[in-house]
């Protein structure tokens, strides 16, 4: 199926289906306002996650550790019981309690470290029934979150 989402920005408040609204973040005018006010050198990534239908686009800082995505994602839509969870960025599984015998990393790594604009990686949460997300890191500021 192809579905047609549509979700709203949390900055102009205008509508827009999925395949779109990477375009208008990048160029949102109220966005750039709030942004502009950012004084910081922090950088900030925007990352998209999801699985058709469902999308979500989400800011994160580069010192912020993937444990913190980990549990927004957790309590956004996952988290039901615990189980544990992983995110594989290319190559390198980073898992939220990390088996050294099977090559785990813990999730303790900062974004900045991990990701780069452009990516694509992945979510996986729990390992019997899972849950797979696909997500993007699209692109980054520079600015305070």
């Amino acid at each position: 199926m192809n579905y047609k989402t549509e979700g709203i920005c949390i900055y102009c408040k205008k509508s827009f289906v999925g395949n779109v609204i990477t375009r208008h973040l990048s160029s949102c005018e109220d966005r750039k306002k709030i942004n502009s006010k950012d004084i910081g050198n922090e950088r900030i990534f925007l990352i998209k996650s999801g699985v058709d239908p469902f999308w979500v686009y989400f800011e994160v800082n580069a010192s912020d550790q993937l444990k913190e995505i980990d549990n927004f994602l957790r309590d956004l839509w996952l988290e039901c019981c615990g189980h544990l969870s992983a995110f594989h960025i290319g190559g390198i599984s980073y898992v939220s309690s990390p088996d050294k015998s099977y090559g785990d990393r813990s999730m303790n790594i900062t974004v900045g470290k991990a990701l780069i604009p452009g990516m694509s990686f992945s979510h996986e949460y729990d390992f019997g029934t899972t849950t797979e997300l696909g997500l993007k890191c699209l692109f980054q500021r520079v600015g305070k979150n």
